[in-house]
């Protein structure tokens, strides 16, 4: 039988604060029908303690398939243009597969 994978993408901006809660709540969800899941985390150059978050849930769950990817610029922030690109570069590197 043929798995199906589910990419999750999180873009994650100055989320320190909730962000191990959410990708815990994420990894322990299971999905019906066999269907596997990965995780990809985007950090936007986050000026918080996000990215010890993130490397805090890896070591802590290191059977959780995550992908993270930190920007190495800011992008825009007003409006949604900051969330559209961070969006599209989860896009980029996600492995799912439809049906």
């Amino acid at each position: 039988m043929k798995h199906k994978t589910l990419s999750i993408i999180i873009p994650a901006y100055n989320e320190a604060r909730t962000l191990f809660t959410l990708l815990e709540k994420v990894h322990h969800t299971r999905l019906v029908e066999n269907i596997q899941k990965e995780i990809i985390v985007i950090n936007d150059c986050s000026k918080d303690e996000t990215e010890a978050e993130i490397q805090r849930f890896m070591e802590t769950y290191p059977d959780c398939p995550l992908q993270y990817h930190k920007t190495l610029q800011p992008r825009q922030r007003s409006g949604s243009a900051g969330r559209d690109s961070k969006g599209q570069r989860g896009v980029d590197r996600h492995t799912g597969r439809g049906p």
